[in-house]
């Protein structure tokens, strides 16, 4: 199963230290239960926002663990070339439309959100829009604890 991960998903889980439902997804990764999909725009968003003076400031900010993290991250995805001009232009927040555009040129099965924007839309394509806990019920509930 493929996925793609919104920057929103990824930032979250890098400035905490509690064990979330994205961490589920990551020991998924690790474990090569799941596929992580990623492009060049996807990447650069990454990085781009994990040097943002407003996340470096946060208490829980670790430049090792965000180093280290890209590096994994960058390494364990499946890399693809979505074409721009294929994906309708539906989002309040047109930086948003990358992880669209990887959705549709990966065919991955689930984009994994914290972002209303492309939450509201529920799909595109085959792909299902959801949140990182409403995946874990829906593809792995036996990972699922009183939280």
């Amino acid at each position: 199963m493929l996925i793609v991960l919104d920057t929103s998903v990824i930032i979250a889980q890098l400035l905490t230290r509690k064990k979330t439902y994205t961490n589920a997804i990551f020991d998924l990764a690790k474990s090569k239960k799941i596929e992580l999909a990623l492009s060049d725009e996807t990447l650069y968003e990454l990085k781009k926002s994990v040097s943002d003076l407003k996340i470096k400031n946060q208490v829980n900010y670790s430049s090792r663990i965000v180093a280290v993290f890209t590096a994994w991250y960058q390494y364990n995805s499946f890399i693809y070339k979505p074409h721009t001009t294929t994906t309708p232009k539906l989002l309040r927040d047109p930086k948003d439309n990358i992880f669209l555009q990887l959705a549709i040129a990966s065919r991955a099965t689930y984009l994994i959100s914290v972002d209303k924007d492309l939450l509201i839309l529920k799909s595109i394509g085959s792909t299902h829009i959801v949140t990182p806990k409403e995946f874990i019920i829906a593809e792995f509930p036996q990972l699922v604890r009183s939280k």
